[in-house]
């Protein structure tokens, strides 16, 4: 498994700047058409609702950005391309259901919230949408930032000082970002990590 740490930052602004600065659903949706869940999964688009109308129902949005840092002793290049790939999707999978935990216990503390995810549902083995029928766990469904339209790589840059890394297929870089968040009328929120101990 990969050495790293969590480091997790919180940032707060009001929707209507969110949506004027940060989302554009045609063009985060153009991109979600060049993704295999694109219309096979009940988290990712199309949506038979508008996204800006669910943005418009709440005041503000809490970001919370899960930085992974790699530990000194993390080797960046020793590790063949499929073994990184496979290493980095297990952190990634592993996190994301960390805060998938933590939006669960948000949402339950805060009334009329919703959570926003990152990336793709993955709750069932294979989802539903593909056969045509009702998602099985719509209670825990989650709709990621970047499937309502919003730009998280803008949002790292400018919102949190701390651009998204990539890596180039044969090592690692210094870190990667989970980023999630919550929609609520609330200016403040309970703190994260007071509310699970995952």
């Amino acid at each position: 498994m990969l050495s790293y740490t969590v480091r997790t930052q919180q940032r707060r602004i009001r929707v209507e700047d969110y949506l004027r600065d940060y989302v554009d659903v045609p063009r985060c949706h153009q991109y979600c058409r060049q993704c295999g869940c694109y219309a096979t999964n009940w988290a990712c688009p199309p949506f038979a609702f508008d996204p800006l109308a669910m943005w418009r129902r709440y005041r503000w949005l809490h970001l919370i950005a899960f930085r992974l840092e790699f530990t000194p002793d993390q080797l960046r290049s020793a590790l063949g391309h499929e073994e990184l790939v496979d290493q980095v999707l297990k952190m990634f999978h592993a996190e994301k259901r960390r805060a998938q935990r933590m939006l669960m216990a948000l949402r339950a503390a805060v009334p009329d919230s919703m959570p926003l995810g990152a990336g793709q549902c993955r709750l069932c083995p294979v989802c539903t949408r593909k056969s045509g029928e009702p998602c099985r766990m719509p209670d825990q469904l989650v709709y990621s930032i970047e499937s309502m339209g919003g730009d998280v790589e803008g949002t790292m840059r400018m919102l949190f000082d701390d651009p998204v890394a990539w890596s180039d297929g044969s090592q690692l870089p210094d870190h990667y970002l989970v980023v999630v968040g919550l929609l609520c009328d609330q200016d403040e929120l309970p703190e994260p990590d007071r509310l699970t101990s995952a």
